[in-house]
């Protein structure tokens, strides 16, 4: 095989290995839209509803009583002011992108004073005091700690509450509930206490309708699979026909294959690790690592395929019996 369709098989597998990249960054992209579309909640989050006055510290100490061992998000919007969101939890969260600052953490609930978190599209009326960001809420100033990303370009602004929080007081018949982290039998539960019902959140519901998980992706995974074990094969085929030439021995020529599979090994990695960076840094990626498990499967199936080509099945199989070396 000439150097030029070696080179150009290896280019080609390149491309497969960067294929992988956009599949995965794909995924991962489609993943955080959702978190963003979700507030960052989960699509399994339950909206419970009820016309009873019952104050919001008293869902929390329910909740908080009954279900400590679980990871639940309570979120109250405000039926009045929509973007005004009430927050709370047992464990931090870290679900939404933070462009400035920190997110929630479980000690802005647990205490007695009520942070805020807002993004610069905010309908929140906010004031700076002394180079710090505070927002109104209830003729008091909350303390903002954190600011989303630029492309949260929702009005939404986020104000803790808790059971020793002044945020506690409202009833949650001003304020549509969602909960997140429960199983179907406890969102029942909290709506019998509460004399409620429980049902999908429309905007869940919106989502899960018009997000279709692309059969392209698939299509596309499976096709650089496919491309890489084209390449490999061709590249062992054409290396197996070319040393097979060779005036060599079993035991040299096996030495010779050998060292042809560990350096295919080796390029391949090359190959792999230039593909990491360049997909790392042009594409999205919000968790390298299930890329580089990837990059790993592949090359591993890939170099299997090539060496099974290459290698020789028998070692006293005679390569050239006209050669006598000894």
């Amino acid at each position: 095989m000439s150097n030029l369709k070696k080179n150009i098989l290896y280019f080609t597998l390149f491309l497969s290995f960067l294929l992988l990249g956009l599949l995965v960054s794909r995924v991962q992209a489609n993943n955080a839209e959702l978190t963003l579309a979700t507030n960052g909640l989960s699509t399994s989050a339950k909206e419970i509803t009820t016309l009873n006055k019952v104050p919001i510290k008293q869902l929390l100490a329910y909740v908080d009583q009954n279900y400590a061992k679980e990871k639940v998000q309570i979120q109250l919007t405000n039926k009045t002011e929509n973007s005004q969101i009430l927050v709370w939890s047992n464990f931090d969260l870290t679900k939404l992108p933070i462009e400035k600052g920190r997110f929630l953490t479980k000690s802005d609930f647990d205490g007695i004073i009520p942070f805020a978190l807002y993004t610069k599209y905010s309908s929140a009326d906010v004031e700076e005091i002394q180079g710090n960001p505070y927002i109104l809420y209830d003729n008091r100033y909350i303390s903002v700690v954190g600011s989303l990303r630029e492309g949260y370009q929702k009005d939404n602004y986020y104000i803790t509450t808790g059971l020793h929080q002044t945020t506690n007081k409202n009833f949650l018949n001003d304020y549509t509930l969602v909960i997140d982290g429960l199983s179907q039998k406890q969102y029942s539960s909290i709506a019998h206490h509460i004399g409620g019902k429980v049902k999908q959140p429309r905007f869940i519901q919106k989502i899960m309708q018009d997000r279709q998980q692309p059969v392209y992706l698939f299509a596309l995974a499976v096709f650089s699979i496919l491309v890489g074990l084209v390449v490999a094969t061709l590249l062992g085929i054409g290396t197996r026909r070319a040393n097979k030439n060779t005036e060599l021995r079993d035991s040299l020529f096996q030495s010779l294959q050998t060292n042809i599979v560990i350096r295919f090994g080796g390029f391949t990695l090359v190959l792999a690790g230039l593909a990491l960076i360049i997909s790392h840094y042009f594409f999205y990626f919000s968790q390298i690592s299930q890329y580089v498990w990837l990059l790993v499967i592949l090359l591993v199936i890939l170099n299997i395929n090539f060496s099974m080509i290459v290698l020789p099945k028998s070692t006293t199989k005679k390569v050239n019996k006209g050669l006598d070396i000894k």
